[in-house]
């Protein structure tokens, strides 16, 4: 049961009106059914195995900490929780496929088909948000729960499990256990997100999967040029995926009255890399920065290396190479965390970094070459090329991600600069994939998708939602009706074909 699925969109219902009906002290304890159920449906009465064991042992590590005073014991505590959730992610979800180089099938199958039934979707964001929660009452950031129903409802949480985003139990704890009345505003609010989710997950990524798909699937068969389009493709196929997951997501929990952190923030309007991941899978960038990379800045080892380096390049020169290894650890994980075959662990993790740090030793030229040329730094133009830039870089690194191994998408993109690679296209799929008028609805739902990414960037702290909330009655019933319609009629799914799982889900 998918979250785009009609099942589901039933199941929200049912689930939506008894969740008003109930009194409100009971509402959270229907979240915690509803989200046993979803898991049981979406996968098997299994699944639940995973997510119980990792619930004890963060319930009983986190009361554990906050009842002693005793470091050692402490320090202990966090190991275990740790240890039992790290080694369980690691034994269901890379021993089989990554690092035996397994194949989806062998994987689950054998002697690995015990392990592959556990494994619930998006286990890392649920592992993740658990561990959070560990390591802020290790740090007295936040005080153990006694209730550990309190803390399954929180890891349970559906659908937040299909993508994220990774939440923090004390930003979250509040607006999810305190109850809410129905409120019209939020309702509508929510339901006008989820509206926008699917509409960027059937109506714009399906379309673009269908294109990447046939074009990565036998890119021998294909051009440079098609070549180019198919990693445009895939790169915007996993940006209108992802984000559409979380619209639907968050659209759900703002319809129920519980605020969800924001997990995008129109990432390929960046001008730099690290911008880009500033905006992109934020509550992953925030976890791994507050408890992985600020934490490891802090050892001795990376304490006393700057005071090594200091006398052999100098202070600055010491200070930046410690902080580009810690960078470099942290993109590896990255990396990692996404897979562990090495085209995750390039694609998404090393070539980042490589990227993020040619930027910035770059930034002091590119500046020279901007007065030379007497370009505006902040004009239209200098942002304009920023921006190309990312979106190539990125297309260039998702191609790696998407492809199956990494010498797999280098030679795809070989052909590009091949000569072999520009003669005329001989297979019989000239469309890729698509049918002409599927061409055109695609590429006229993209121009609506890029102009609302445009005015959402100009009206900086105000949602689109909002601004059509100020026009008219007619003019608003007219763009939400027409939305409804462009999903229904024009939604990538129907007879004999259903909309595949979001990407981020087996992550």
């Amino acid at each position: 049961m998918t979250i785009t699925s009609f099942y589901f969109l039933c199941f929200i219902c049912v689930g939506a009106l008894v969740y008003y009906i109930v009194p409100k002290r009971c509402q959270w304890m229907l979240l915690l059914a509803m989200s046993v159920a979803y898991y049981v449906l979406a996968q098997s009465a299994v699944a639940i195995v995973y997510p119980a064991v990792t619930i004890i042992t963060i319930y009983l590590c986190a009361l554990g900490i906050s009842k002693t005073d005793n470091k050692k014991k402490k320090k202990l505590l966090l190991y275990i929780g740790c240890i039992v959730s790290v080694a369980l992610l690691i034994l269901v979800k890379y021993i089989p496929r990554s690092l035996f180089g397994l194949s989806e099938d062998v994987a689950q199958s054998g002697a690995f088909s015990a392990f592959m039934i556990i494994v619930p979707i998006g286990i890392s964001f649920y592992t993740f948000s658990l561990l959070g929660y560990l390591f802020d009452v290790y740090y007295e950031m936040g005080e153990a729960d006694t209730n550990i129903a309190h803390i399954a409802t929180f890891g349970l949480l559906f659908p937040n499990m299909t993508s994220g985003p990774i939440m923090r139990y004390t930003d979250i704890k509040g607006t999810l256990f305190e109850g809410h009345k129905f409120s019209y505003e939020n309702f509508t609010r929510g339901c006008q997100r989820i509206l926008w989710g699917f509409f960027e997950k059937l109506v714009l990524a399906e379309r673009f999967a269908r294109v990447a798909n046939e074009i990565f699937d036998s890119y021998d068969n294909y051009n440079g040029l098609y070549i180019i389009l198919g990693m445009c493709a895939f790169t915007l196929q996993l940006y209108t995926d992802f984000t559409g997951c979380m619209d639907i997501v968050i659209g759900i929990a703002e319809a129920l009255g519980i605020k969800m952190p924001e997990n995008f923030k129109r990432p390929f309007m960046s001008l730099t890399i690290q911008e880009f991941w500033q905006r992109w899978h934020i509550t992953l960038g925030t976890w791994l920065k507050n408890y992985l990379f600020y934490p490891l800045l802090r050892t001795e080892f990376f304490m006393k290396l700057p005071k090594t380096l200091k006398e052999k390049v100098g202070k600055k020169a010491a200070k930046r190479i410690t902080t580009y290894l810690a960078m470099l650890i942290l993109w590896t994980v990255i990396g990692t965390w996404h897979g562990g075959a090495w085209h995750y662990i390039i694609g998404v993790g090393i070539l980042q970094w490589l990227f993020i740090v040619l930027e910035e030793m770059m930034e002091p030229a590119g500046d020279r070459l901007v007065d030379l040329l007497k370009l505006k730094k902040d004009g239209a133009l200098v942002r304009t090329l920023g921006r190309i830039k990312v979106f190539i870089l990125m297309t260039v690194a998702f191609a790696m991600f998407r492809s199956l191994t990494v010498m797999d998408s280098l030679k795809m993109m070989g052909r590009i600069f091949s000569k072999e690679g520009w003669k005329p296209v001989i297979c019989e799929g000239l469309l890729a994939g698509l049918e002409w008028y599927e061409w055109v609805l695609m590429l006229v739902a993209l121009m609506i998708f890029i102009t609302v990414q445009v005015i959402a960037d100009k009206n900086e702290g105000t949602t689109v939602r909002a601004l059509i909330g100020k026009r008219a009655l007619p003019v608003r019933w007219i763009i939400w009706i027409g939305l409804i319609m462009w999903v229904v009629l024009l939604g990538f799914y129907g007879p004999g074909f259903s909309a595949a799982e979001f990407i981020y889900q087996g992550f």
